[in-house]
Formats: C-alpha cells, structure tokens, sequence
C-alpha cells in the first residue's frame, strides 16, 4: 500500500502543473487575459485532459522498469506530441490542405513538447525521490 502513495501524488498533482502551464500557453497565444471562470475552466479541462496520460505513462515506465529522469521526460515529451498532433488534426482539419500547413499550425502548439517534458520530470521527481537524476534502479 505504501508503494502506492507517492505515485498516487505524482499522478495527481504534476498535471496540475501542465494544466497551469498549459493555460498560460493559451494565454499567451491569445494575447489577452481570460476572465476568472474562462481561465478557471480552461485549467480544469487542462488537468483533466493531462491526468490520464501522466496516469498511463507512470504505470508503463514503472511496469518496464524505466526509473530515469530522461525515461520521464521523453515520456512526456511524446505524450505533448501526441497531444500536439490531436490537437491540431481536430481543430484545424477543415483548413489543412497540405503538409505546409500542417507544420504551420503544429509549431504554434509545439510548446506542448516542453510542457510534457517538465511534466514527465515533475512526475520523476514526486513518484521517485530516493533516485538520482541518471541513478540506475
């Protein structure tokens, strides 16, 4: 039971702070302030939309025995890619006609690679503190 209380926190609290980073990014594409219950909403379905894959790519690395900060944080990059992609496919797939397109509208939304590798890191630094960032297990 014990062994499942630090990653319990970490699958909790880090997509918090990619829901907060992610807000900021929207907000900063925005290039206004939302009100209060936009911002409180959009950070809401942030850390929802980010709970399950951070819950997902814990138990994965845990299962394969992949304990390393870059195992983390790569994890999580390719998870912010992944969102990326969706992202992008759903919300513009009526105005995508090539692949010039394509790469235009994923670079506003590859700061989601970063967000997913800081939130992989995060998760590292809450679901393993007796490691060391290049520690072997």
């Amino acid at each position: 039971m014990r062994k499942l209380i630090r990653p319990t926190i970490a699958i909790l609290v880090a997509p918090l702070f990619a829901a907060v980073l992610i807000a900021v990014h929207g907000w900063l594409l925005s290039g206004e302030p939302p009100d209060g219950t936009y911002a409180s909403a959009y950070v809401v379905f942030a850390y929802l939309f980010a709970t399950v894959p951070a819950a997902v790519t814990l138990l994965v690395l845990r299962k394969l025995h992949w304990r390393r900060l870059w195992h983390f944080s790569l994890a999580g990059a390719l998870v912010g890619l992944v969102c990326t992609a969706t992202f992008v496919w759903s919300a513009y797939t009526d105005s995508i006609d090539s692949i010039v397109d394509w790469v235009r509208y994923s670079i506003r939304f590859l700061p989601f690679l970063l967000i997913g590798a800081l939130t992989g890191g995060f998760v590292w630094l809450l679901s393993e503190p007796s490691r060391s960032p290049g520690s072997a297990q």
